[in-house]
């Protein structure tokens, strides 16, 4: 059987409302005071000198990351996430708050999902990524619940060098967006350009139903304090009732992974699977998410 390919198209949106209209996101520009926005990214270039590129397994091989990263939380927080973790300079706090005070003003007017956070949401802990040139991403993915648990909301705030974001969605169906009447297909591509000082929320389900990326451009305008690198601090709330001592441990002795899944009968459902990485695999635990 001879499968059909689906050209692909890619869909370049700039306006909010054709945003809004077509992805579950939000994209507000100038989301900081000026002079604080400059200011957080002068920092945090200087403090990406010292981030790391992850590593990990890809079906048995070693893959490393094509960019830096790493997490901070809150000065109000324990981490929960690394070891490693930093706690939030001053000025990520002054943008934490700005920008959590957007995301609850903006929610009074959504829906809010059984499973999602209830009351306001509350980031604290940040994934910092540093992209240092255009060649620099991070391929299709959605990002991990573990410790958000379903239907997390995404605050990504952009700094330095303008770069495209891209969207896609799974499979079929309505978008999940406030025009019910909104089709989109798995041959869609909408890109968005993230400039300095912009926010694009990820509402729910984002992260169950879509999939983003920054991708590889062979050229980008260079920004006057970042040169060619961007900075990508996104917000996120780790819930308590999702924290590693309530997650079940695989058959390898690791922490298991909460995934949504995508397809079929049980879409909209949540399991636990087998994280443990190396050439030997992974293990065939699995438990159901009981909510």
């Amino acid at each position: 059987t001879v499968k059909k390919r689906i050209q692909t198209q890619t869909l370049y949106l700039y306006r909010q409302e054709d945003i809004s209209a077509r992805t579950p996101c939000m994209l507000i520009h100038n989301v900081l005071p000026k002079e604080l926005a400059n200011s957080l990214l002068r920092i945090m270039l200087k403090e990406s000198e010292t981030f790391t590129r992850n590593q990990g397994f890809l079906f048995g091989n070693l893959v490393t990351s094509p960019h830096t990263s790493q997490y901070y939380v809150s000065n109000e927080t324990k981490t929960r996430s690394s070891n490693n973790a930093r706690y939030f300079p001053p000025e990520m706090e002054q943008a934490k708050t700005i920008i959590m005070n957007i995301v609850n003003e903006q929610r009074k007017e959504r829906k809010i999902y059984e499973y999602e956070v209830q009351g306001d949401w509350s980031p604290n802990i940040a994934a910092v990524n540093c992209y240092a040139n255009s060649k620099e991403a991070v391929n299709w993915h959605s990002d991990r619940l573990t410790h958000l648990g379903p239907l997390p909301i995404i605050g990504s705030l952009s700094l330095g060098v303008t770069r495209q974001f891209r969207l896609r969605r799974f499979g079929n169906g309505e978008s999940n967006s406030t025009n019910a009447t909104q089709k989109t297909l798995p041959s869609t591509i909408y890109s968005i350009p993230l400039e300095h000082n912009s926010l694009i929320i990820m509402w729910p389900p984002c992260q169950e139903l879509w999939k983003h990326e920054v991708c590889p451009q062979n050229s980008i305008d260079k920004h006057p304090i970042a040169g060619f690198k961007r900075i990508n601090i996104t917000f996120r709330q780790f819930r308590d009732e999702y924290g590693s001592e309530m997650t079940p441990i695989c058959h390898h002795g690791e922490l298991c992974m909460l995934k949504p899944v995508f397809n079929g009968r049980n879409v909209g459902r949540y399991f636990y699977s087998c994280n443990a990485g190396g050439p030997e695999g992974k293990c065939d635990f699995f438990e159901w998410l009981n909510i």
